[in-house]
This record gives C-alpha cells, structure tokens and sequence, in this order.
C-alpha cells in the first residue's frame, strides 16, 4: 500500500502486481497496513481526521461491531492523530492524548486490562495519555501494541514472550500500558512494531531495539538473544543529534526536550513566569504559556510589576491583576475617574535623600 501527495492510497498484492488506487479514500495522511487489514487516516489536511479501515474482520479488527471483511473502507472514528493495523487488532491515537483499540485481544494487547476476547467496538487503554504516535505488532502470534507520548516516553502492553513489551520483570503478557525501560526511555522521536520486537529512535538519532532477536532483529549484534528492554542498534545513528541531548540553555531542559515541549531551548524561561523551563516542566506548569494566570497580564508584566504570575488576583481584593489599577493595594482597585477639561499639569515633588552623594554637576 502507498500513500500519493494528492492524499490518494493505492494498493496491490493478493493476486494483483499492479497498484490500484482504493476507491473512496482523499485527502489522506497516514496509512498502515496489518496482516489482513489495511487503515487510513482522513484529514483533509487538518491536524486531526478520522478512521477509515477495511479487510479481513474475522476478529473485528475494522471495528464496526461486525466479523464480517468490509472489501471497501468503513469510516470510523474521529478526531484521530495516528493509526495502526496489527495483525489482528487495531490502534487509533486521538488529538486528545488518548488511544483506542479494537479487534483480537488474546493477549491483552488492546490495553483495556481485559485479556481473551476480542473487540468489535474501540475501547479506550486505561491509564495512558498524552500519546502522540501507536504502533501495533504485524502478527497475530505474539500481538502487543506501543505507544509515543509527547514526552518522549514509550509505553507498551499485550505479549510478552519474548521481550517486546520491554518493560523489565513484566509476565509473559500484560493488558495494561507499562513504560518501555530504560531508566526509563525518554527522548523518542519515533516508534515501530515488528513481529515479536520493537524498535525507537531519539531526538540524539540512536536507534533502540527489544523483544524477539532469534535472526538479530534488535541490532545490536547478538543474535538468539531476546533482549528484554531496549538496547542500542550496533551502528551509525539514524542522524548526528547528539546535540539535542545537550542543555544550552541551562534551564535544566534538555535540547530535545525544549523541542518536544514548544519552548526556546536558548530561553531559560521561555514564557517569562520567573520559573526556568525545566522547574516549570517538572513542576506541572507550562513553559510556554505566556499569561500562566489568565489574568490578562504576561507573565514578564507580572514579573516587572511585582504581581504574582501564577495568582490571577495577587491583592485578593476580588479583583483580576489585569484589569486592577492597584493589583498591589487590596483596599482599592479602581483608578481616579478622569475631570473633562482639567488640563492641569500634576504636581510633582521629588525630595532628594538624605544620603544623596554628587557624582556630576552637568546637567
């Protein structure tokens, strides 16, 4: 199957060697092609779209409540960033940081913490959120499904046998989301599921493998070995990016990081709320909201005017810093209303202190 820039899908195989574009499909952005089945994902060119699947059904991996194979694509589900066919099961990442699952769930690899029956109908993983990108096995034998959240961490869940969960100590097979290990994995940029194994790349351009490795598909040189949590691919990096593991900034945030998160990973506070980037990150703020408060105040305003950032009425006077004439001053708020016509100039008396030293006498 492939995806054309003019959002079209073509596909070929089972009898046919020459492609042909699958009727019913525009304006397409992503596709993924599982053993038996195939989906797309619509999206007209907006951020998110929805589900298109069709294909063999046996365990109900188009998701249509049905067993039956849909020879045409089935729309589905909307508001979805990423798709993914297994070999029998289906994955589907929402704009919302969620992730839906549907179809073979022997193994407990639609992540719904149920283990044996199959889905008809998406159901959501528990306990996971924030994901960015899914991945599902190509295989129906050793099915497990994983998942790349914005923060750089992988999640994975379903079979286990040889590894591919990566999740160090899991069981032979988990039905809920573990995180991937590697005191724990962070970085990811992106992620892939073999048949039995897994493989991420990072922001540094270093490639890491796990589970299966009985012909060296982990890559790293050991061959018959399973490898149950990642370890690096023996070779040259997808690219030399081990800049992006660096801090330049010195805002506790790695380069990559910065990326990830939307901030300037040459600010140290990249939203001017007097909290460095990588507290702000730690601590559960944001560090590239510029009004962390909603008060009508930036953060640098605040900042300068002495106002708390993160309390949207700093003099608790009931009144928001924003539209406060006084947000210092809790016995008043309102400024002194103007005199229609009064053009007099103000009085000001400046005293000089008492302490005052003359260091030029020219004006």
């Amino acid at each position: 199957m492939a995806l054309k820039a003019d959002g079209s899908v073509w596909k070929w195989g089972q009898g046919s060697s020459t492609p042909a574009q699958v009727a019913g499909l525009a304006g397409i952005t992503r596709i993924s092609a599982g053993s038996v089945h195939w989906m797309a994902l619509r999206t007209d060119g907006a951020a998110s779209g929805t589900v298109y699947a069709w294909g063999t059904n046996t365990d109900g991996q188009i998701g249509n409540g049905t067993t039956i194979t849909q020879n045409t694509p089935l729309p589905g589900m909307s508001n979805v960033i990423d798709v993914s066919a297994g070999g029998n099961h289906s994955l589907a990442a929402h704009a919302d940081g969620s992730v839906s699952a549907w179809g073979g769930n022997a193994r407990g690899q639609l992540g719904d913490g149920t283990t044996g029956l199959r889905k008809e109908y998406p159901v959501t993983v528990i306990d996971l959120g924030g994901v960015v990108a899914v991945a599902a096995s190509e295989t129906a034998s050793y099915p497990f499904s994983v998942a790349l959240k914005g923060d750089g961490s992988i999640w994975s869940w379903g079979n286990n046998w040889y590894g591919q969960v990566g999740a160090r100590g899991t069981p032979s097979q988990d039905a809920v989301p573990q995180p991937v290990y590697t005191h724990p994995f962070d970085g990811g940029l992106g992620i892939a599921a073999g048949g039995a194994h897994g493989l991420a790349n990072r922001y540094d351009g270093q490639i890491w493998g796990w589970g299966a490795n009985s012909w060296g598909q982990v890559g790293d040189d050991s061959p018959g070995v399973d490898r149950f949590w990642p370890v690096p691919v023996d070779g040259p990096f997808a690219v030399d990016n081990q800049w992006l593991t660096g801090d330049v900034d010195g805002d506790g945030l790695a380069t990559w990081a910065e990326s990830a998160n939307g901030s300037d990973p040459l600010n140290p506070d990249s939203n001017g709320d007097g909290l460095l980037d990588g507290a702000a990150v730690k601590s559960g703020h944001s560090a590239t909201n510029p009004d962390m408060d909603a008060d009508g105040m930036t953060n640098a305003a605040e900042v300068a005017a002495g106002t708390d950032p993160f309390l949207a009425d700093t003099d608790g006077d009931g009144v928001s810093d924003g539209t406060d004439a006084f947000p210092l001053d809790p016995t008043r708020s309102q400024a002194p209303p103007p005199v229609p016509g009064d053009v007099t100039p103000p009085t000001i008396t400046l005293t000089e202190p008492t302490n005052a030293v003359l260091i030029n006498s020219v004006p």
